[in-house]
Parts: C-alpha cells; structure tokens; sequence
C-alpha cells in the first residue's frame, strides 16, 4: 500500500518525524507538499536532512504566490497518478482538504492527523455540524492529546480509531544542542545582547498569541523587582511587532530583546540560555515551543488555553499554568521563576524526563499502529 502524508510545507520540526518513520521500513510512504515554503515561515532544510522520501506539488514556490485553483489541480493530479492512501495534517488548509475529499471518493485509507481543540477558538453550531460529516468519513485520526481526542469524538470520530502523540520534535537535538551552547554561553549572549537570564516566547507576533498581556506582565514583574530582574528575549515575526515595538518604547521597558525570526540553530540558542519558557496564547492548539524548550530542559509558564497542557505542564514540578487573561497572575509566576524559591535545574531535567514520552520514535511507532490498525479494519494489505 502506497501512504502519503500531506502537509503545506516542511516544517523543521517535522523532520525528524518521517526520519524515524523512513527508519522503520514498514510503509511505503512519501511527504507530499504543496510547495517549499508559506507566509513568514521561511524554514530551511538542508539536502542532508530529508532522508525520505519527499516531494512538493509545485516546486520550490511560495505556497502563497500560488492561485488556490493550481495548487489544487498539482495536488490531485499528484494523487491521481500514485493512488494513495493518505495522512492529512489536518482539514482547515482548503487545498489540503481537496485531497481529503479526494482519497474518501476513492475508498482510499484517510488518517486526519489533527491538532484541533474545542477551546483553541469560538465554535459555531452549523460548522461544527459541517465538520462533523468530512471527519466522521475519515478512517482513524492521528492527535497530540486529550484535548484532541476529546473534540473529534464530539465529531464523530470513535475514540477507538484515534491514537495520540502526534506532536514531537527531535529532543535529543535539542538536549545536545542545549549543551553545546552552554558551553560557550559568553559567545551566544554578546551575539544576541542577552542578559545572564531572561524569559523567553517563541511564535508567532500575533493578536491570538496574547503577547501584550505578555508584555504589560513582565511591566508589573519589573515594577516589583527591578533589582536583578530578568530580561525577555521575543523570537518571531508577524503583524503585531509594530504594536509590540510601540508598547516597549511607550513604557520605557528595559532588557527586551525582539530578535526576528530565527532558523532551528539560532533558535535552539537562544532556548539554551533562557531561564524560562512562556506561552501566553489564548488560542493554541498545542503548543510545540514547549515540546521544545523542555527537551532543552527549561522550566515552562504555559497558558491553560494551550493544548499541550494536560500533558506536559505537571504543576509546580517543571512549571506552572495560568489565566492568559490574569496579567497580575503571570507578573506574580514570573517572580517566582525568578526568585531563589524555585529550583529551575530541577525543573528542567522533569521538563526533559516529561518529553521524552514524546519524541520521534514514538510519533512513528503510533502512526504506524494506526495504519496498520486501520488497513486491518478495511481489509486491506499493507
């Protein structure tokens, strides 16, 4: 049986997913992309690292520049000429879904690979009701945790044709990459300006992320403890920098640092030197960026709308969870990562004990369960 797994584009983290899933051997199976990159993810991957099989729809172009109508005759065309089974990251990506709907006329297997909550954004009856009709036609689904799980038995999914871990990074990498820096901390702080400690948010600059309160937090963390304060290093891009820019300048705050956007090894920097992981979304999925961190061994602020929460935030053991709507809760948990009350190596090795549960190995093995569960149920050989 002939598996693809479609996705928008390669994203890094993904990488290290279909490595060990190629490793198994036991699928026949290629990563199908619309094209090489999209919006303000200019991810680069070197030639080394795709070790599996890999195609795009449309070839080294911007998914974006790409009119909806040919991205979708590239995609089922693809398709049409392999005859697949397929894995779909998810159904919101309209071009995506085509293949979906694609693969369920043809009788094909279809996993949906999904991060989807009931909490992650506003729910409307009549859609959901839409929603509940394309996910009920799919065969199994592939999610991170419970908070998935939950929604797509709400519809239709049978809990029994779901199975979890589905969002990992490589965490070895991380872990090595932690070290390595570490050992050369000097050289990576007066690279980037940084403080001997600073919180730290990755993501996305926009309004979902919350990262005003996230500001206006670590204003009232200063105005209590100005003295031998932590700074906050911002990575990312988006359409709220200018925002984030002008809250900065507007309240005079020091020892914050707006690096841009950053490729994996930079990233992997500057989660080497921070003391603390914050995630203050108010509508998130997941979460990866904490998946992340904690395989650099770092403690975690995680807000309680991300999806990762359940099972990665243990309470009080490698971090905290909070109201992303409390800004004076965030202040008082960003004192306490920053006080001597807390033991942040502690912290960080649960954080690394806590994701190894979740790496590539195990991604693989799951979704591989559920393929060959799934062939078994449709009679089909794999």
């Amino acid at each position: 049986m002939k598996i693809s797994i479609l996705v928008s584009v390669l994203a890094p983290y993904a990488v290290a997913r279909f490595r060990a899933l190629h490793s198994t051997g036991l699928f026949d199976f290629e990563v199908l992309a619309l094209g090489r990159s999209k919006g303000i993810r200019e991810w680069k991957h070197p030639e080394e690292e795709i070790s599996f099989p890999y195609v795009e729809a449309i070839p080294g172009q911007c998914v974006d520049d790409i009119k909806p109508r040919v991205l979708r005759q590239a995609l089922i065309g693809y398709l049409r000429n392999r005859d697949p089974a397929v894995v779909v990251t998810g159904y919101g990506d309209r071009i995506l879904r085509a293949g979906m709907l694609w693969a369920i006329r043809r009788k094909k297997i279809v996993v949906l690979a999904s991060a989807s909550t009931l909490l992650d954004r506003p729910r409307f009856w009549a859609l959901e009701k839409v929603k509940s009709l394309l996910v009920g036609r799919c065969d199994a689904a592939f999610v991170p945790g419970e908070r998935t799980a939950h929604y797509l038995c709400m519809l239709k999914m049978p809990a029994h044709r779901i199975w979890r871990r589905m969002d990992v990074v490589d965490n070895e990498w991380f872990s090595r990459r932690a070290e390595h820096v570490r050992v050369r901390e000097v050289e990576s702080r007066n690279r980037y300006g940084l403080l001997p400690r600073y919180f730290l948010y990755v993501g996305r600059f926009s309004p979902e992320k919350n990262l005003l309160l996230l500001l206006e937090a670590y204003a009232r963390y200063r105005d209590i403890h100005a003295e031998g304060a932590w700074g906050l290093v911002l990575v990312g891009n988006g359409p709220e920098r200018q925002a984030l820019e002008t809250f900065v300048q507007a309240k005079h705050l020091p020892d914050i640092v707006l690096v841009g956007f950053r490729q994996i090894e930079e990233l992997a920097e500057l989660y080497a030197l921070a003391g603390c992981l914050i995630l203050p979304s108010l509508s998130e999925p997941w979460g990866l960026v904490v998946n992340e961190a904690m395989a650099s061994g770092l403690p975690v602020l995680v807000s309680e709308r991300c999806g990762c929460v359940p099972e990665l935030v243990h309470q009080g053991l490698n971090g905290y969870v909070f109201d992303p709507l409390a800004v004076d809760e965030l202040a008082r948990l960003m004192a306490q990562m920053a006080s001597k009350r807390v033991d942040l190596e502690a912290m960080g090795k649960e954080s690394r004990q806590i994701i190894s549960l979740y790496s590539p190995e195990v991604w693989a093995q799951s979704l591989a369960d559920c393929i060959k569960q799934t062939a078994r149920w449709k009679g089909v050989l794999v």
